[in-house]
């Protein structure tokens, strides 16, 4: 059974349907939330309130408005931004020593070991927001433009120049890098 059939099935009550569909979507949505938060602790925590929503609100999935994933990961983003807007989040960096709130710049944890995949999620990470989320969510999770545009709740013309423009931004920023690189005998 695919994602589609599985969340179907969840919705009409099958509980096995409903463990595989968590096991099928767990490692994306993870993913998801853990590029938002750099922070693996807070993913893991965000995750499991992601898929604590989905067990609560399955039975409202409208397979006619999209697909399953885009549904869950307007959860996932809700619950991501909901928690940048909580207190705790605002107090947790009130406590926070100033080096750590620059980041590590290794996003993944030392997941991706090669240098190229760092220096380009790093040039991913100075894009803005919105133009950052439209690529995480179209070339990481694969998703179409329509159904980022869902998930974002903005039109698909806006989901599309998002993309563009973040792409630009990318490569200029890469064509930079490798000019650096090249010049200080760094490659």
């Amino acid at each position: 059974m695919n994602i589609e059939e599985l969340a179907l099935e969840a919705k009409a009550g099958n509980k096995a349907a409903l463990e595989l569909l968590l096991r099928g979507t767990y490692q994306d949505v993870f993913r998801l939330i853990h590029w938002k938060t750099r922070d693996y602790h807070l993913a893991w925590d965000l995750a499991q309130e992601t898929f604590a929503k989905l067990l609560k609100y399955i039975s409202t999935f409208d397979p006619s408005l999209g697909a399953f994933k885009t549904w869950l990961y307007k959860i996932a983003l809700n619950i991501v931004n909901d928690y940048y807007r909580s207190r705790s989040f605002k107090q947790s960096q009130m406590d926070k020593p100033l080096e750590e709130l620059q980041g590590s710049g290794d996003i993944l944890d030392g997941v991706l070991l090669r240098e190229e995949m760092r220096e380009f999620m790093q040039a991913v990470n100075t894009l803005p927001q919105s133009q950052r989320d439209v690529i995480l969510l179209k070339f990481m999770h694969g998703l179409k433009f329509k159904e980022i545009s869902k998930v974002l709740e903005s039109n698909e013309a806006t989901v599309k120049s998002r993309a563009r423009l973040g792409l630009m931004k990318l490569r200029d920023l890469l064509k930079r890098g490798e000019n650096n690189a090249v010049g200080t005998g760094n490659k």
